[in-house]
């Protein structure tokens, strides 16, 4: 399978969201507050693991998915006049799923 020029860029974003993880994993609390309540008070934790490296998983998990959406389609006779659509929405949606990890 030839790599677009977009999933080049989404994989980059992706493992870039996996060295920022790693860089800040020995800094990070053993005890992470994962949930807030609607007062602002922590209302549930989670360990290290979970809340550092949960987004990072996430995201190369829909990038996953997107992979193999085209595969799936119903219509297949209409997924080659729309891929440059779908690309640029998977950049995107995955570009501000990488942003929400800062």
């Amino acid at each position: 399978m030839k790599l677009s020029k977009i999933d080049k860029i989404i994989i980059m974003l992706i493992v870039l969201s996996f060295v920022l993880a790693f860089s800040i994993y020995p800094s990070m609390p053993e005890k992470m507050p994962i949930h807030w309540n609607a007062g602002g008070e922590i209302d549930s934790y989670s360990n290290r693991f979970i809340g550092v490296f949960l987004f990072p998983l996430v995201i190369a998990a829909i990038y996953l998915l997107f992979l193999f959406i085209p595969k799936i389609a119903v219509y297949k006779k209409n997924i080659d006049s729309f891929m440059k659509y779908f690309e640029g929405m998977k950049l995107m949606m995955l570009f501000f799923s990488c942003l929400s990890i800062s």
